[in-house]
């Protein structure tokens, strides 16, 4: 062999190593991109899983208030205890003391609620606690008359046993300007 021969095969060899080296480079490179790429697209999706939960969790409650009314409007004794926590506690305006589930239940299956409307919903959920503020109109019967009611309910869940359960209630009387 040649001199020239001999400096077109090593040059060859290290055209050959130069080509390796790159193909290495630009595979790295196209799979730091390829990542970049992925957290980019996997941040917001992130957030879109926590806000659909959040929103799921919304509905969820916003089910559960529908269905509380319904109970008592209907007189429906074990819809309402599936409910209510075991440990329930209700506020009524702050003229009667806090009171057991078993007597709030009591309480709602002779109350004679004829009508009502869930006319807003405001949430605040964290975890396994949520806090519903319920602002209401109503048509009830009070002493054998039929009169109309509106007010804010102060509602409080927990996530027990796979389920949110109401732990207590506040009622706020809304009363009419003059």
């Amino acid at each position: 062999m040649d001199k020239r021969s001999l400096r077109s095969e090593a040059s060859g060899r290290n055209s050959n190593a130069m080509t390796l080296a790159q193909g290495k480079e630009h595979r790295s490179t196209r799979m730091c991109a390829l990542c970049i790429v992925l957290f980019l697209l996997a941040v917001p999706a992130f957030g879109q899983t926590t806000d659909r939960h959040y929103r799921n969790q919304e509905r969820e409650l916003a089910a559960i208030e529908k269905q509380w009314w319904d109970s008592i409007k209907d007189h429906d004794r074990a819809k309402l205890e599936r409910i209510l926590a075991d440990d329930f506690m209700g506020v009524d305006d702050g003229e009667e003391p806090p009171t057991t589930k078993q007597r709030w239940v009591d309480w709602a299956m002779n109350f004679q609620l004829k009508s009502y409307v869930i006319e807003k919903l405001d949430m605040r959920i964290t975890a396994e606690t949520a806090i519903v503020s319920v602002h209401y109109s109503t048509r009830v019967i009070v002493r054998g008359k039929e009169t109309s009611d509106s007010g804010v309910d102060l509602d409080i869940f927990v996530r027990r046993d796979r389920r949110w359960q109401a732990l207590g209630t506040g009622e706020i009387k809304v009363v009419a300007k003059k």
